[in-house]
């Protein structure tokens, strides 16, 4: 079981199932991180 800490979030610890529930969510959070990411580093 892996443990997830993001700042401004709670931890998390989610097994493989509960992964596979949650991916269209946890999908998300990552594009949608990813594009912040990359506006600010082309910001730069």
């Amino acid at each position: 079981m892996g443990t997830t800490c993001v700042g401004g979030f709670h931890e998390a610890k989610l097994d493989a199932e509960a992964v596979r529930i949650r991916y269209p969510y946890i999908e998300r959070i990552v594009n949608e991180t990813n594009k912040i990411m990359k506006m600010k580093s082309e910001q730069t």
